[in-house]
């Protein structure tokens, strides 16, 4: 039976009134909760635990049924922060936007109850099956029932026009504008498979629908002609809201990073609009969400679906078989006399996305193809409130005639109307380098985080001795290492200093002489910093220090033998004009001592000035010291 929009609206409204009056009320001693009928809406899956849809009603011409579902409570949630708390909350309290005219694109609730697992009216689901898993009560939400089901099973029934796409897009972005703001909200799975398609509506009726958005700098009015449906939002267990004490928040989900953890005002309104993009819709509305967003969010689509269109997102129970014998099956319910009858209709709850996106499709920005946590920052995403002024829905501001018979749906927005004029224009691929920017992003957040922890660390570290492998003594405008270091100790430090360099490139403040901004961030490659001893035997008695100049070998790492005497010094001057007074030098060494060598030998780097430098091999021992010196040199 086909109704006209204000009719739906007014019966909806009248059966509220009749369950909050008593008039309707479910009884959970009756079979079927007291009503002459009750339909499965889809065949009950025996390999995970679920919510099992109904749909209750007196006689089959009534124009509003009553959708029930009953959801078992599962032994391994806690269960004050059970998926079904958070739907049941976020149901009473989006009700309220219902009916005071903001939006009807929510389902209407009706009511609920905590029956235990033995009552009349719940001997028709297989309860028993799962009992080791669940608690001996479950929780029934009595809702609106929807009779199109979700937009993949209208979309299968029948041929959707551009106009009815065109609203469901538009009626999917509305609302998400209203709950953003109104409570930061984020549905967490909003795909064509958790919206809802009201098709009882006639579209021949020429009822006007008038959406107005209202801030303190004045109004939008947005007009659209009764097309015949009416979308809704559905499925609501996993979802996020910031501003509203009385709703759960959802610990579930948190350690994927392709699903929010807080509030996102991106997320939802991408997984929605890329979701469509696996359905049979018209060529204009696909142009259109390819148009909004950059390549790198798109996930490649496949025209086919592993999803069903009755799953939920509720765990596995892993070692139940979904083939069991008839007599197995049997057993799954609490015997009664009563019957049910499973008819051919829509399901009003779905899982997730039907994408049978591979690893292989995942890149940066998208996974399984849902927003990465961050990609936001990367890359320019419209919200709702920039779609809903996108010149796509520049049609629905055209005022209606005088004559029209209109229904109205207002919200006044508590935060300023800003509108971001670019987010309509798709960004050049060639301009996002994701693996760079992420690596930057995640070092500008150590730095901004841990910034006076690093600086502490490093004047400690640089002003001090430390007893594991190597040493660092006062550095002024240089720094000495002990010549006894290993390999891997030389290697790490060639790994420190990409980690200065990093820093550096941040503007890092100059600490002591060792951090010290370069020209714009510019700093000198490695390789074209590495400096070796290609020549050079000094042997060095109690005598004064001698030195000797020694210039750059490229590509050759070259040993230096030498013979120090008991507190004696040998001096190497580096020249090369990458240095400077205000580089950072960084010696590393390896040291061999020959047999019978009781010296203790010391590295120092002194005299750093404009193109060099002087190293000293200090033998710190009471006796001579005789050996070879491995030198790397690195300037930054």
């Amino acid at each position: 039976m086909l109704l006209g929009f204000v009719d739906k609206l007014m019966y909806l409204k009248q059966t509220h009134e009749q369950v909050q009056n008593g008039v309707i009320t479910f009884d959970p001693c009756k079979p079927k909760f007291g009503f002459r009928n009750m339909e499965q809406l889809c065949p009950f899956r025996m390999d995970e635990i679920k919510g099992f849809p109904c749909v209750v009603y007196n006689r089959m011409s009534d124009p509003v049924k009553i959708a029930v579902k009953v959801v078992p409570l599962e032994k391994k949630y806690d269960q004050e922060s059970h998926p079904y708390k958070i739907e049941l909350g976020l149901l009473k309290e989006f009700s309220k936007l219902v009916v005071d005219n903001v939006s009807p694109h929510l389902t209407w609730f009706f009511g609920d109850l905590d029956i235990p697992n033995n009552k009349k009216c719940m001997t028709l689901f297989p309860l028993k099956y799962f009992q080791p898993y669940i608690n001996k009560h479950c929780n029934v939400l009595f809702t609106e029932y929807v009779p199109g089901g979700s937009i993949e099973e209208w979309a299968q029934d029948t041929t959707g026009t551009v106009a009815q796409w065109k609203y469901i897009i538009f009626s999917i972005v509305w609302t998400l504008v209203v709950l953003q703001d109104k409570y930061k909200f984020t549905h967490c799975d909003l795909h064509y498979g958790n919206v809802l398609i009201d098709s009882s509506i006639n579209p021949k009726d020429k009822t006007v629908l008038s959406y107005t958005l209202k801030t303190k700098d004045g109004k939008k009015e947005f007009v659209v002609k009764n097309c015949g449906i009416i979308p809704k939002i559905w499925d609501l267990e996993f979802s996020l809201v910031e501003n509203q004490v009385s709703v759960p928040h959802n610990p579930f989900g948190r350690y994927g990073n392709n699903v929010p953890h807080n509030f996102n005002p991106y997320y939802d309104l991408h997984q929605f609009l890329i979701s469509l993009l696996e359905l049979d819709i018209p060529e204009c509305i696909e142009d259109f969400i390819l148009s909004v967003y950059p390549e790198q969010v798109i996930p490649e689509m496949y025209s086919s679906s592993d999803s069903d269109s009755c799953s939920s997102e509720l765990s596995m129970v892993s070692d139940m078989s979904s083939q069991s014998s008839d007599e197995e099956y049997d057993n799954m319910y609490y015997h009664t006399d009563e019957e049910m009858h499973s008819i051919s209709v829509s399901d009003d709850e779905s899982q997730v996305s039907g994408s049978t996106s591979s690893e292989s499709d995942d890149n940066a920005f998208v996974k399984e193809d849902r927003l990465v946590n961050g990609a936001e920052k990367l890359v320019k995403l419209p919200t709702p409130l920039d779609l809903l002024h996108h010149p796509f829905f520049s049609e629905y501001k055209k005022c209606p005639s005088p004559d029209s018979k209109i229904v109205k749906f207002e919200y006044t927005m508590s935060t300023p109307l800003v509108l971001d004029e670019e987010s309509h224009e798709s960004v050049p691929v060639e301009k996002f380098e994701p693996s760079e920017s992420r690596i930057v992003k995640g070092f500008r957040y150590i730095w901004s985080e841990f910034k006076l922890l690093i600086i502490v660390f490093s004047a400690v570290l640089i002003a001090t001795y430390v007893p594991f492998a190597m040493y660092i003594d006062k550095i002024p405008l240089s720094q000495h290492i002990p010549i006894g270091m290993k390999d891997n100790v030389a290697t790490a430090l060639v790994s420190a200093v990409s980690v200065l360099k990093t820093l550096k490139a941040f503007g890092a403040v100059q600490v002591g002489s060792v951090f010290t901004a370069g020209p714009s961030g510019v700093i000198g490659d490695l390789t074209d910093t590495s400096f070796t001893v290609d020549k050079g035997t000094v042997t060095q008695a109690t005598s004064p220090t001698t030195a000797v100049t020694l210039n750059r070998s490229a590509g050759v790492i070259t040993t230096l033998t030498f013979t120090t005497g008991a507190g004696a010094t040998t001096s190497f001057t580096f020249n090369n004009s990458m240095i400077s007074a205000s580089s950072v030098v960084i010696l590393t060494t390896s040291y061999s001592a020959t047999i019978g060598t009781s010296g203790v030998p010391l590295v120092t780097i002194n005299n750093v000035s404009n193109g060099s430098c002087t190293v000293n091999v200090s033998n710190i021992g009471d006796n001579a010291l005789n050996g070879t010196l491995r030198i790397h040199f690195l300037v930054c």
